[in-house]
């Protein structure tokens, strides 16, 4: 049964690191300081790290978050083949949301800056200050983050208690049948969460999509890759839309910033689900590991 609905995690899944603790100060990050753990603050840092010399090196802070504009390219082409962006597959396109444990406000402008944000329906995270606050946090203005306030989220993003919750809403909401949803997600004790409740994918190692997995996705939504066009203008639609997604200039493709894992102790403790027979997907290292609703 072809794919609907697919939910993604955001940190070390869209991403190739995990963003809200290289932002928080993560010693592997390698990101020069202050760290910021609110939400208000970690979307200042994004803004000022967007114009940090080094970064911009590497295509700027957002793509190297993402491990490089070719990684980007690739992912901005599998999520216009799941939405129906190109004309022959609008009228059956498949959703694609965000569930993460990471912050709205600079989950939604990274993905605003590499023109991805626009293929999701809904993004579902933390606000305000969640995870506490630094120093640096309780300088931070309001008003110094000028029209990039908007990215910051609502109450209505916020308020869930698992992804699996927001999952079992979202089926319900639509109609769907939990064969026709898939989760996405790097770590093992959010995708033993979801057994019974859709079809799931373990992105591993926790590095982000990578390309066989991305072909994999597709196939699963019986999608063909679909090839982007060199941007001609400024301006994307999608489904009748203006919004104008962001054209990263042609740079290094891999981030060096970072190599950020979950730190010490924090490690998932779930144990593998069975993947189904023959839908491993090995790419570079990253496997696979499919899961079917039981």
């Amino acid at each position: 049964m072809p794919l609907r609905l697919v939910v993604f995690d955001f940190d070390q899944t869209l991403s190739a690191v995990h963003v809200y603790n290289s932002l928080a100060g993560g010693t592997e990050a390698g990101l020069p300081g202050p760290a910021a753990c609110s939400e208000l603050g970690q979307l200042s840092r994004v803004l000022e790290l967007s114009h940090h010399p080094q970064l911009q090196q590497q295509g700027g802070f957002a793509a190297a978050c993402f491990g490089g504009l070719a990684r980007v390219g690739r992912l901005a082409a599998m999520l216009e083949s799941l939405s129906g962006a190109a004309e022959q597959l609008r009228d059956a396109g498949v959703e694609c949301m965000i569930c993460s444990r990471g912050l709205v406000g600079p989950l939604q402008k990274l993905l605003d800056q590499l023109g991805l944000l626009q293929f999701f329906s809904e993004v579902y995270a933390n606000i305000g200050d969640t995870y506490g606050q630094t120093g640096y946090d309780r300088e931070v203005q309001r008003a110094a983050l000028g029209e990039d306030i908007r990215f910051l989220g609502t109450q209505q993003q916020s308020q869930w208690s698992s992804k699996r919750q927001v999952v079992e809403i979202a089926i319900r909401k639509r109609g769907l049948s939990r064969e026709e949803v898939l989760f996405v997600d790097d770590q093992a004790h959010e995708i033993k969460s979801m057994q019974g409740a859709c079809r799931s994918l373990q992105v591993y190692p926790p590095r982000g999509i990578g390309e066989g997995q991305m072909s994999e996705i597709l196939r699963h939504a019986q999608r063909q890759p679909w090839a982007r066009p060199a941007p001609r203008g400024p301006t994307a639609e999608r489904r009748g839309s203006s919004r104008t997604a962001a054209t990263p200039s042609p740079v290094a493709s891999q981030g060096s910033f970072l190599a950020y894992s979950t730190p010490p102790g924090k490690e998932s403790k779930g144990k593998w689900l069975p993947a189904l027979p023959g839908r491993k997907a090995p790419d570079r290292g990253r496997r696979a590991l499919w899961c079917c609703p039981q």
